[in-house]
């Protein structure tokens, strides 16, 4: 378990490999990494930290994340 003072530096944290990919969906900037055969999606709301995975298409996340709102 870890503990970020700030949101930004736990984003910082998670994208520091630059295996994955930067994108903004409705307004939030979301991080998508390949995770073996499944795309993983985090994002940061505020001091709240979300992710997303799952044995879906890359496509079919983005259109998950779009429908909840982010």
């Amino acid at each position: 378990e870890r503990t970020y003072n700030t949101a930004e530096r736990a984003r910082a944290e998670l994208e520091q490999n630059e295996l994955g990919l930067s994108m903004t969906i409705d307004k939030i900037k979301v991080y998508m990494v390949q995770n073996t055969t499944d795309p993983v999606c985090v994002w940061i709301r505020g001091m709240t930290y979300y992710s997303l995975y799952g044995p879906i298409t890359k496509d079919e996340i983005i259109k998950v994340i779009k429908s909840i709102g982010g």
